[in-house]
C-alpha cells in the first residue's frame, strides 16, 4: 500500500480502485455495503487529494461517480461534484480552425521559386555525384575480381 501511494503510483492506486468500483456497479464483483463504502470513500479521498488520473474509469462523465455517492460521507459529496465539475470539457468552447495557410507577399513569392531551383538543382548535382561514386565502386569491385581470378591460376 505504501508502495501505491508514492509520487505518481496514487495514480495507477485510484485507477485501481476505480476498476474494483466499476466491477461492482456492473455486478461483477459482489462486495458487501461495508467494504463498497470503505473502497468508495478512500477512493474519493485519493481523487480528491491527488486530482483525477485520466482513465476511462476516472473521466469525469463516467456512471460510476453517479453510482458511489451513496457509500461517500457526507463531507466528500460536494468536493468530488466539483473536481469533477472542472474536470470536464466543454469541446463547443474551443473550436479549431479548419485548415491553415501561410501568406507571402509577392516578392517572397518570387525568392520561394529561386529557392526551389537552387534546391533542384542541388538534388541534380547530388544524383551526378552519386552515380559517379557507384561507378567508381562498380569499377573497384570488376578490377578486384579479375585479380583475384588471375591471382588463383598462379598457384
Amino acid at each position: 500500500d505504501e508502495f501505491l501511494e508514492q509520487d505518481s503510483n496514487v495514480h495507477v492506486k485510484t485507477n485501481m480502485m476505480a476498476i474494483l468500483m466499476v466491477a461492482a456497479q456492473k455486478q461483477f464483483w459482489q462486495a458487501d455495503e461495508k467494504t463498497l463504502q470503505q473502497l468508495g470513500q478512500a477512493w474519493v479521498d485519493l481523487l480528491l487529494e491527488h486530482g483525477l488520473p485520466g482513465s476511462g474509469h476516472t473521466q469525469p462523465d463516467h456512471p460510476v461517480f453517479e453510482w458511489v455517492k451513496p457509500y461517500l460521507r457526507p463531507d466528500q459529496v460536494e468536493p468530488l461534484k466539483q473536481l469533477l465539475d472542472r474536470a470536464r470539457v466543454d469541446a463547443k468552447v474551443a473550436p479549431s480552425p479548419s485548415t491553415l495557410s501561410e501568406l507571402q507577399p509577392a516578392d517572397q513569392e518570387k525568392r520561394a521559386d529561386a529557392a526551389k531551383e537552387s534546391s533542384s538543382a542541388a538534388a541534380e548535382s547530388g544524383r551526378t555525384g552519386l552515380m559517379v561514386i557507384v561507378a567508381f565502386v562498380a569499377l573497384l569491385l570488376s578490377a578486384g575480381y579479375q585479380r583475384g581470378r588471375s591471382g588463383s591460376r598462379a598457384v
